[in-house]
């Protein structure tokens, strides 16, 4: 485009008004796009934090309703509780087994007439003792059995001593007995209370690996998030950077 006159001055302010519009034009033409960009990006932030904000509450109360920090530790805490609390009811089932072999046995030792060494009797120091006893005037007994009839005042003692001996014993197997039984139900209330704990435990576990997925979810939106937001922080103070650049307008290179 090309503009002639006659007159110099004319053409000297007519380019001077056109070189003045373009350089007005150069200015508000580059910062308008600026400042839409910036505009966008302020529009943007406050839902990007609130996004931020809201998940980590979310996670805050996700922890406390649950008393958790984190669901890995968490999991391997209730990983060795179980294994302790399943050695402890392994070790109890051995030991209430032996203990009800042990009492079936006693009960057939006091049901039968003669009384003999049992596991059971054995055990206490003095059923040992008296079962000795036996023993001893058993071979009496026998001993004077060639020598004296059964009527021999002799004879009726041994055997009354050997009565004794086994009403004492017989006292000893009940009192036995009655121990044997009193720790039969230790074991069993025991085992009961291990195995509604290990339900627990169970139920913790099942309850945790929901807990856990839900707990990864939000970490994962949370650092989408955040990075989300980051970018729009950086973009912004890129964005006024090169606002700032841009106010210097064009120049005029040739008059």
């Amino acid at each position: 485009m090309r503009y002639t006159d006659p007159d110099p001055q004319k053409v000297l302010t007519v380019l001077r008004t056109v070189s003045d519009v373009y350089l007005e034009y150069s200015l508000s033409s580059r910062q308008a796009d600026i400042g839409r960009g910036i505009e966008f990006v302020k529009q943007k932030l406050p839902e990007l934090r609130g996004k931020v904000d809201s998940l980590q509450s979310e996670l805050e109360v996700l922890r406390a309703d649950n008393n958790l920090i984190d669901p890995s530790s968490r999991g391997s805490q209730l990983s060795s509780q179980m294994s302790t609390f399943a050695q402890n009811q392994l070790e109890i089932s051995v030991e209430l087994e032996q203990k009800r072999d042990i009492y079936e046995d006693l009960l057939q030792q006091q049901q039968s007439a003669e009384t003999n060494a049992s596991s059971a009797l054995a055990q206490n120091p003095r059923n040992q003792s008296l079962l000795n006893s036996i023993l001893e005037i058993d071979a009496q007994i026998a001993e004077g059995s060639p020598i004296y009839l059964e009527s021999r005042p002799e004879m009726q003692l041994l055997r009354e001593q050997r009565q004794n001996v086994l009403s004492l014993l017989a006292q000893q197997g009940q009192q036995s007995q009655q121990e044997l039984l009193s720790d039969i139900r230790e074991l069993e209330s025991r085992q009961q209370a291990i195995e509604q704990t290990i339900q627990g435990l169970n139920s913790d576990v099942d309850q945790l690996s929901s807990i856990s997925r839900r707990y990864t979810d939000i970490q994962r939106e949370l650092g989408v998030a955040t990075e989300n937001l980051t970018q729009f922080l950086a973009k912004r103070e890129a964005l006024e950077i090169d606002a700032a650049q841009r106010e210097i307008p064009w120049e005029v290179i040739t008059p």
